[in-house]
C-alpha cells in the first residue's frame, strides 16, 4: 500500500460520536499501522470513558440539586396533587384558592410553611407535620387520621369537619382554630373551649377559647 495512503487512513481511523462514541478503525496490515490503530483505539476509549463519567456525575448532581430544591421550597400551585410518602421537609407550599383535594398520605411535612394554604378535603392520613406552620390553613373536611402534628402552629386554622382521630397534637397551638364538627378520638381530651359529642364523636364549642394542648 502506498505509504501516503496508509498514513491518511490511520489519521482518520478513530471517530467518537457523542458520549457513547463509536470507534471506527481502518485496519492496515503493516505491523506499524496495527500498532498505531491500537493506540488510536485506546485514546478514543479513554476519551469516551471520561465523557461517560462526566455525564454520570452531571446527571447525579442535577438530580441531587432538584431533590434539595423540592425539599427546601416547593413554592407552586398543586391542585389535586398526589404525593404519598413524599419528603417535603421544610417546603414552602402555596396552594390555590379552590379545593385542593391533595393526597399527601404519610408525607413528611415537618417544619413546612403552609400558612394560608387551601387544603380542603386533603388526605393527610399518617402525615408528619411536626413543627409545621399551619396558621390560617384551610383543612376543612381534611383527613388527618394518625397524623403527627406535635408542635405545629394551627392558630386560626379551619379544621371544620376534619377527621383528627388518632392525630398526635402534643403542644400543637390551636388558639383561634375552628374545630366545629371535627372528628375527635374518644381517648383524647378535647381542646380547651371544645366538647366532644359522645354519639357522633364530633366537636362543638363550649364557652372558653381554644388554646395550646
Amino acid at each position: 500500500m502506498d505509504p501516503v495512503v496508509a498514513s491518511a487512513l490511520i489519521a482518520a481511523a478513530a471517530t467518537v460520536v457523542g458520549v457513547g462514541g463509536t470507534v471506527a478503525v481502518a485496519i492496515v496490515r503493516s505491523p506499524s499501522s496495527r500498532s498505531a490503530n491500537r493506540e488510536t483505539i485506546a485514546a478514543a476509549k479513554a476519551t469516551t470513558d471520561e465523557a461517560i463519567a462526566a455525564a454520570r456525575e452531571s446527571s447525579k448532581a442535577t438530580i441531587e440539586a432538584a431533590h434539595a430544591d423540592v425539599r427546601r421550597t416547593l413554592d407552586t400551585n398543586l391542585p389535586g396533587a398526589i404525593l404519598p410518602r413524599a419528603d417535603l421537609t421544610g417546603a414552602n407550599l402555596r396552594a390555590p384558592v379552590e379545593d385542593f383535594h391533595a393526597t399527601l398520605r404519610d408525607a413528611n411535612l415537618s417544619d413546612a410553611k403552609l400558612a394560608d394554604a387551601h387544603l380542603m378535603k386533603a388526605d393527610l392520613t399518617g402525615a408528619i407535620l411536626i413543627g409545621a406552620n399551619l396558621r390560617r390553613v384551610d383543612l376543612s373536611g381534611a383527613k388527618l387520621v394518625g397524623a403527627i402534628l406535635a408542635d405545629a402552629d394551627l392558630q386560626d386554622a379551619d379544621l371544620t369537619r376534619a377527621d383528627l382521630r388518632g392525630a398526635a397534637l402534643t403542644r400543637a397551638d390551636l388558639r383561634g382554630a375552628d374545630l366545629t364538627g371535627a372528628l375527635w378520638a374518644e381517648d383524647l381530651a378535647a381542646p380547651e373551649g371544645w366538647v366532644r359529642d359522645a354519639g357522633s364523636g364530633r366537636l362543638s364549642r363550649s364557652n372558653a377559647t381554644a388554646s395550646t394542648l
